[in-house]
């Protein structure tokens, strides 16, 4: 064999493999830019479908209490004077209530993922729920 064929193939070789770390970002040209990554499925904690919630002493004002299934952001204004939060539990799902309790005047948001089904919505805060601050939601 001549030695021409391997300096011919060692040129292609490194050739292809100089195109190839090129493309993905290695050399002295430094990393990469970003590429656009795909969106990552859905969670509780991202934001879902928003609804306004008022919470006063001792209730809350849902706009509709008949839902459909999916995430849902409950967007939680204390429109009374005592600290409140909401608690909610039904089908496929253990109690979540949001994680701060809300100052009069203040807001807060509370991301979960409703199932078809009812659900028992309350406050609790210290008496609230015996005081009437409960309500149900229907996921249908």
């Amino acid at each position: 064999m001549d030695g021409t064929i391997h300096r011919r193939e060692i040129a292609a070789v490194l050739g292809a493999a100089a195109i190839l770390a090129s493309a993905c970002g290695v050399g002295a040209a430094g990393p990469p830019a970003a590429l656009p990554m795909a969106a990552a499925p859905a969670t509780t904690h991202e934001m879902g479908t928003r609804v306004e919630v008022t919470m006063t002493e001792y209730s809350f004002d849902f706009p509709d209490r008949t839902l459909k299934p999916g995430t849902y952001t409950f967007m939680l204004d204390n429109r009374g004077d005592a600290p409140h939060a909401m608690a909610i539990r039904g089908p496929g799902m253990e109690e979540a209530e949001t994680s701060d309790r809300v100052d009069g005047g203040e807001r807060t948001e509370f991301t979960v993922t409703l199932r078809p089904g009812r659900y028992q919505v309350w406050c609790p805060v210290g008496d609230h729920r015996q005081e009437g601050m409960e309500t149900t939601l229907t996921v249908e």
